[in-house]
């Protein structure tokens, strides 16, 4: 009798078995119709998580990261009425004009507010001195979209189309001159020192550029002493508050 119970409860499950497979395939009935899709297979798949682009803060925005008496070396001072910024909202770009304009005009005796003037949407910018009462500029520039990586690229581009190049000087001279852009470690996103130098008994000028989401800050060494090494020590500290929120 257990050897009957025990054969009669394997035809049981054999049976089950072919129940069950004939339920699941997805071959046509006898009656000529296909069973329903499964919801597995008919599930929508997830969509791909995308980035929003990057909003621009306003003039106003930068001029609160600029430097202060309270946040610069003891001694500094900011230029009194050197402050300037675009306020609130987002200005139309201006036509660039760095791709074309000529060597000379892109890179000689260039200020930082010059050289992020191209395609920028927001600005703000002051002089600060020295306790010799030597100047330099800080400038921040914010872009809307990718035209802060943009004018970076430009930038190199000008710098490559000028690797050499007759400078105008005061007395209405030419002199040979060179530019060169140097990449700067662990600084924003990307960052550059823009080195601008003249053959013979002229002043070179170097400023160092740094891209931090779609804000540029630039410092030039202006009429200061400072080296390169100095320079870019300084600018890590007024790049502090970047990146800038709207």
């Amino acid at each position: 009798m257990r050897i009957k119970k025990a054969a009669a409860s394997v035809a049981a499950l054999a049976a089950c078995a072919l129940l069950l497979t004939a339920c699941n395939d997805d071959t046509p009935a006898a009656d000529g119709t296909t069973p329903p899709a499964s919801a597995s297979d008919t599930a929508t798949p997830a969509p791909v998580p995308t980035t929003p682009p990057p909003t621009t803060p306003d003039g106003d925005k930068l001029k609160a990261a600029l430097p202060t008496v309270a946040t610069l070396p003891s001694g500094w001072t900011v230029e009194k009425g050197s402050e300037a910024d675009s306020a609130n909202g987002l200005a139309d770009p201006d036509p660039a004009r760095l791709p074309t304009d000529t060597c000379n005009d892109a890179l000689t005796v260039v200020e930082p507010d010059d050289l992020l003037t191209d395609y920028r949407a927001s600005d703000a910018y002051e002089t600060i001195l020295d306790p010799m009462s030597s100047s330099q500029e800080v400038a921040f520039a914010g872009f809307e979209g990718d035209n802060a990586e943009k004018l970076i690229t430009t930038i190199k581009t000008v710098v490559k189309r000028c690797g050499t190049y007759e400078a105008n000087t005061g007395d209405s001279k030419k002199v040979t001159t060179t530019s060169t852009l140097t990449p700067v470690k662990d600084l924003g996103d990307e960052a550059y020192a823009l080195k601008v130098t003249p053959k013979g008994d002229y002043e070179s000028s170097t400023d160092i550029l740094v891209r931090s989401g779609n804000v540029i800050l630039c410092v030039d060494a202006g009429s200061s002493e400072l080296t390169e090494p100095e320079l870019i020590a300084q600018t890590r500290k007024f790049a502090a508050p970047m990146p800038i929120k709207p």
